[in-house]
């Protein structure tokens, strides 16, 4: 009889697991098969960490331009003596730079945004490092949203060493940002009163040279003459690889 009764009993639904390298959308007792793969994942994770970045980075906007003299002063507090300002920017620069090396861009951000929260102005160096960090780790929008919250806002003036790093981040996508780094040199040009280089362009013929664009490099140096820039000791040495701009190249300038 036991036996009997125990063949009626109804069996329990057994239920598919996701596995781990999915995401289900839906209620967990009713799973669709709606998934998210793990690229899509890590896409919006990123995402995520750019908006992070930028809201953090929009804090700095805020901060005063200078620091009550009297903080910028050696002092005792707490039977240790505080560090001044210009040797808290050293510090945290050198931080950002090994965040750069180590891959980690958002601690390079989150390193920067700190010290303005801590009342210590950024400078050159320090925001430089942090728009280096991002493109060396391949982090492009991250760095364009740096730019943008950093030196657009003029929380720090750029130099050319600051579009240079940008361009370079620009150049080194697949295929090159085209129309970005020309935006950028314009407004370089506009909105900061800065002539293009020979190293501005410098780092532009180099994505010619990597993309194998030898007409875009060929207007680039049709370009440096229009504005008057003569090439450098580094300008040949970019271009040397390619026989159509060497031969350009000794064309316009020779």
């Amino acid at each position: 009889m036991a036996q009997r009764l125990a063949a009626n009993r109804p069996r329990p639904e057994l239920r598919h697991t996701p596995s781990c390298s999915q995401i289900v959308l839906g209620s967990s007792s009713h799973p669709t098969k709606t998934c998210v793969s793990k690229s899509h994942h890590t896409k919006i994770l990123r995402t995520h960490a750019h908006q992070v970045c930028q809201k953090s980075l929009r804090t700095l906007r805020t901060l005063p331009s200078e620091r009550p003299a009297v903080s910028r002063r050696l002092c005792i507090q707490n039977g240790q003596v505080s560090k001044t300002d210009d040797e808290i920017r050293k510090d945290v620069t050198k931080r950002i730079i090994k965040f750069g090396r180590t891959n980690n861009p958002n601690e390079a951000v989150q390193a920067l945004v700190d010290m303005g929260l801590k009342g210590v102005q950024p400078d050159i160096q320090a925001a430089t490092a942090t728009l280096a960090a991002c493109v060396s780790c391949g982090q492009i929008q991250m760095a364009a949203k740096v730019y943008d919250e950093i030196f657009l806002q003029r929380v720090v003036v750029p130099d050319h060493l600051v579009f240079e790093t940008l361009l370079r981040g620009y150049m080194a996508c697949t295929p090159p940002q085209w129309g970005k780094s020309e935006a950028l040199v314009a407004e370089m040009e506009r909105v900061f009163g800065l002539q293009p280089s020979a190293a501005t362009f410098n780092t532009l013929l180099e994505g010619c040279v990597r993309s194998n664009d030898t007409q875009m490099g060929s207007k680039l140096l049709d370009r440096m003459v229009a504005k008057d820039v003569f090439p450098d000791s580094k300008t040949y040495e970019v271009i040397k690889r390619k026989k159509i701009l060497r031969a350009y190249f000794k064309k316009t300038f020779q």
